[in-house]
């Protein structure tokens, strides 16, 4: 879910801004038809729990992905739909359990998950087949992921390891991963900014039964090097109960939380050139007089990738 993607996002001491440039710097997308935004995802992400001193691992997974984002129709308003294509993917999670491992290159058609088990590989083939649609709006916010169904369907039919193996391919996981490819500054596909200036953005996802998760991000433009912009952004995370909790419905507090994230932008080609992001987050779910805390640590890197040859 998005909120899972988020739910890791949380909190660092404010780094310490230079002063402020006189001039503003345009931060902003460039989104042709002729062009294709190619990047590298890599995510690992590890989750435990621990219940009256007992503690486990529940997940810990590695998706990695080479993808590209040509546009197929861009609107008068900015907003856009866009086709992605999977150059490369790599899953390798243990969840219930139980560790699966799916591999594909389309370059290296011979090393293709020769070693996965049946499961994984008849869901991995889904997932490089899908034809998979996104559509954003003129804030560079992703609308919607499509065209993920059937290998969603089949992962879940793994029973307890499906969701691990999902990972970053839920709809809402790959949208926030692209969104960070589209805002350059956090909150907008274009936005005028001061070196040394400071703003925040602020998310919310609801968290059904129980209330929603507010995440705030407090951006930094850190420096200006040539052309390429550096921006710091840390986050903190609320989570707001509702007042009429039913008493079957445990509730959640956060105990511990950091995140940061920094963001190299070029601002004459209009591309990110490299996120990377690590986040930490420890939450208490108690029930009655049972408790449980789980602690989950998530790093996403994005990196700019040369252009395919038959990329458009």
């Amino acid at each position: 879910m998005r909120l899972t993607a988020t739910l890791s996002c949380l909190c660092a001491c404010l780094a310490v801004a230079p002063s402020v440039h006189a001039d503003p710097v345009r931060l902003a997308l460039s989104l042709e038809y002729a062009n294709a935004l190619s990047y590298t995802i890599d995510q690992r992400f590890d989750l435990q729990t621990s219940l009256d001193l007992e503690e486990g691992r529940l997940a810990e997974s590695h998706h990695a992905a080479d993808i590209r984002l040509s546009a197929r129709q861009i609107e008068s308003d900015g907003g856009a739909t866009l086709t992605l294509s999977l150059d490369r993917v790599l899953i390798e999670t243990t969840a219930g359990g139980e560790t699966m491992y799916f591999g594909w290159n389309r370059d290296e058609p011979e090393s293709n998950d020769g070693q996965s088990p049946g499961d994984a590989a008849r869901a991995g083939a889904l997932l490089v087949k899908s034809a998979i649609t996104v559509e954003v709006d003129a804030s560079g916010a992703v609308i919607k992921v499509s065209g993920l169904d059937q290998f969603i369907d089949e992962a879940l039919s793994m029973g307890d390891a499906g969701p691990a193996f999902i990972g970053l391919f839920a709809p809402e996981r790959l949208a926030a991963a692209i969104e960070h490819m589209l805002r350059p500054d956090g909150s907008a596909r274009e936005a005028l900014r001061e070196v040394g200036s400071r703003w925040t953005t602020t998310e919310t996802y609801p968290m059904p039964t129980i209330g929603e998760a507010e995440l705030q991000t407090r951006w930094t433009f850190d420096a200006l090097d040539g052309h390429v912009a550096k921006l710091i952004g840390d986050a903190v995370l609320a989570i707001h109960q509702q007042d009429d909790l039913l008493q079957t419905t445990p509730r959640v507090r956060v105990e511990d939380s950091q995140h940061r994230s920094t963001v190299r932008w070029d601002i004459d080609t209009g591309r990110l050139i490299e996120r990377e992001s690590e986040q930490s987050l420890t939450t208490v779910w108690t029930l009655g007089d049972q408790a449980v805390t789980q602690s989950q640590s998530v790093t996403l890197g994005i990196k700019r990738r040369e252009k395919p040859n038959d990329a458009p």
